[in-house]
């Protein structure tokens, strides 16, 4: 990352860069699962703890704060069957309009509207869930913002489907395409730069254009395969196996 052009850092390697805080916040989500998985009601805890996290004030080492404030939205995946069949078989009115397509359309259409909204209008730093309450207002839009990425959750799953397509490979490959993807927009963004573009609208084609190539390459099989090979070096370097 230093050398394709990030920003000098004293702990380089316990805050992760760019979008790598992810595979740090992963590791720490599935670490703790044990534990929201003896509680109660995990799910009302976890968002307690996201919205309470504002009020802290410290340095976030291994992406320490995103993991808190998206653990909420990680539980609701991983409890999303349960969720569903609880649901299902006590609210059956709700169960109607979740499977009512026009509704569900219409309700989509309606929270990207409001994302939207809340990505022009908030500071980026309280869409990451990095910066800390400044007042009162500060909870609220990170409550939005958390209830927002909860029913972009639930709205997702509505829509992903068992059935192979065109995607199938992207999410099979998903690994690939997210770790490595972040050099690959970083050489584009020197790139770009470099020759000086002015026109947003041009960026904003490049953009889409752009990650749509790098999805499709990434997703590739044997990209894929070699990447494990390399992960697979690493982890027998520094964990060996126990035999016995």
């Amino acid at each position: 990352m230093i050398i394709i052009g990030n920003p000098d850092n004293n702990v380089l390697f316990l805050t992760p860069t760019y979008a790598l805080w992810f595979l740090s916040a992963l590791f720490l989500m599935k670490m703790v699962l044990p534990i929201y998985d003896r509680l109660k009601h995990p799910i009302a805890i976890a968002i307690i703890i996201a919205l309470g996290l504002g009020f802290l004030d410290f340095t976030s080492y291994f992406g320490f704060t995103r993991f808190i404030a998206y653990t909420p939205i990680f539980l609701i995946g991983f409890y999303f069957n349960q969720i569903k069949e609880n649901i299902e078989e006590n609210y059956k009115s709700i169960t109607r309009l979740y499977n009512n397509r026009i509704i569900m359309i219409l309700f989509t259409f309606l929270v990207i509207i409001l994302c939207a909204f809340v990505a022009l209008k908030f500071p980026f730093k309280v869409i990451n869930f990095t910066i800390n309450y400044g007042n009162n207002f500060d909870l609220i839009r990170r409550a939005i913002v958390l209830m927002l990425g909860i029913v972009s959750t639930l709205i997702f799953n509505h829509y992903v489907s068992n059935r192979k397509s065109i995607f199938t490979k992207f999410g099979k490959n998903s690994l690939a395409v997210y770790v490595l993807h972040v050099y690959i927009i970083k050489i584009f963004h020197l790139i770009f730069n470099h020759i000086k573009v002015q026109s947003g609208l041009l960026y904003i084609i490049f953009a889409i254009i752009s990650t749509f190539v790098i999805v499709f390459l990434l997703s590739r099989d044997f990209i894929s395969i070699y990447l494990k090979k390399l992960f697979d070096l690493v982890s027998n370097f520094l964990v060996r196996e126990n035999k016995t």
